[in-house]
């Protein structure tokens, strides 16, 4: 009788894409964690500084677009609307690929994040 010999194979071509969060640390949404696992989302400011993430967001009632993120391989890039400021880690930018734990200010008067990361979609 033979012996049965069984492989595990990987197929990495199916890995699950890693997806992201913003804690909220300021302002009225603080303690709040909307999840980024899109290609592409908008971020909106109220004038209260209320933040909405989703896709395809453009604007809610008095809401400006401040920021886009899209997916750049096992993370995200942040862009700046072109006429609003968005600091990351205290260095004002245009647009910058993010890494885990990062800060980012949304507008002069925030509110603050930090930008985590969950490799292979897992919390």
């Amino acid at each position: 009788m033979k012996a049965e010999v069984l492989q595990e194979t990987s197929d990495t071509s199916q890995a699950t894409l890693p997806v992201a969060a913003l804690e909220h640390l300021t302002g009225p949404m603080r303690g709040t964690t909307p999840w980024i696992a899109e290609k592409d989302i908008n971020i909106t400011l109220s004038p209260r500084r209320i933040i909405h993430v989703g896709p395809g967001l453009v604007g809610r009632g008095d809401s400006e677009l401040i920021a886009h993120f899209r997916r750049s391989g096992d993370t995200f890039e942040i862009e700046a609307t072109s006429d609003r400021t968005i600091w990351v880690n205290g260095k004002a930018i245009r647009s910058v690929l993010l890494k885990h734990h990062d800060m980012i200010e949304f507008g002069e008067t925030g509110p603050m994040s930090r930008y985590v990361i969950f490799p292979n979609g897992q919390s």
